[in-house]
């Protein structure tokens, strides 16, 4: 993934459907460059109350921030693909911070699979934490702590929903069954 300024990324070395990443103060932003200058992208909760999927101006996309180019299609069809699924989604106002924010829009528009690795490292450190304050809790810990961890991890939290468990194909999400066995089998 290479970085610059908007200034100096000319359009022209942009494929329509590559990823573009821009930081921000406490994460990265992802949109999918369309062409002609224009980038989709999921505008969050500060300016729109439930988000939305917009097409803005490169230069407004990037501001006065460094841009990385990510995933690059393969091939100019690929991209075409990628552009069109893009622009199907133009308008929806579904915008959830751990399942259906600007990373996983990008990724669902390029491989047609909706993941964030930044809400992924998220909830593995959430994990870790967890774990790590369970192990000095009492076992008999019965009206304090613990029972607060599983209420707040119960199956209708959205960490008990987004966990992630590791497999050979990376984490994943668990089943609501899963979880509750992981939570409710001991420490």
């Amino acid at each position: 993934m290479s970085a610059s300024s908007a200034s100096s990324l000319g359009t022209d070395v942009l494929a329509p459907g590559t990823e573009l990443i821009v930081d921000r103060l406490a994460y990265r932003h992802h949109g999918i460059y369309l062409g002609e200058g224009l980038v989709v992208h999921y505008a969050g909760r500060i300016r729109h109350p439930h988000g939305l999927i917009e097409t803005v101006p490169l230069r407004s996309f990037v501001g006065k921030r460094r841009i990385h180019v990510g995933r690059r299609p393969a091939e100019s069809l690929h991209g075409e693909v990628i552009v069109r699924r893009a622009r199907s989604r133009l308008g929806e106002r579904r915008y959830a911070v751990f399942s259906n924010n600007c990373e996983h829009f990008c990724s669902w528009c390029q491989v047609g699979e909706s993941r964030s690795k930044q809400v992924d490292r998220l909830l593995l450190r959430i994990r870790a934490v967890k774990c790590a304050v369970w192990r000095f809790l009492p076992r008999r810990c019965g009206s304090g702590l613990k029972r607060g961890f599983r209420l707040v991890l119960s199956s209708k939290s959205i960490a008990a929903k987004c966990l992630p468990r590791f497999s050979a194909a990376g984490p994943t999400v668990p089943t609501v069954w899963e979880s509750r066995a992981f939570y409710e089998g001991g420490r």
